[in-house]
C-alpha cells in the first residue's frame, strides 16, 4: 500500500514540533490547526483520487475488469 506525498516549500519552519496538521489532498491544501494557518501543495490528480477512492490499485483493477 502506498501513502501520498505532499510537499510545499512554505512549510518549512511554520510547523513545530507536535503540530497538528490538516491535507485537504482535493483542494490541495496544509491547514496548521494550531497556527491557524494554511499552506498550498500540489492537490492529488483525478486519476489518483479515484484510485484511492477504490481502495488502491487491485481494487480499481478489479472494478474496471467487471465493467
Amino acid at each position: 500500500m502506498g501513502l501520498p506525498i505532499f510537499e510545499s516549500a512554505d512549510l518549512w519552519g511554520k510547523v513545530a514540533n507536535g503540530s497538528e496538521i490538516e491535507v485537504d489532498a482535493d483542494g490541495g491544501l496544509i491547514r496548521i490547526i494550531d497556527a491557524a494557518g494554511s499552506l498550498p501543495i500540489q492537490p492529488i490528480p483525478p486519476f489518483m483520487q479515484e484510485l484511492i477512492a477504490d481502495g488502491g490499485l487491485m481494487n480499481h483493477i478489479a472494478k474496471a475488469r467487471a465493467k
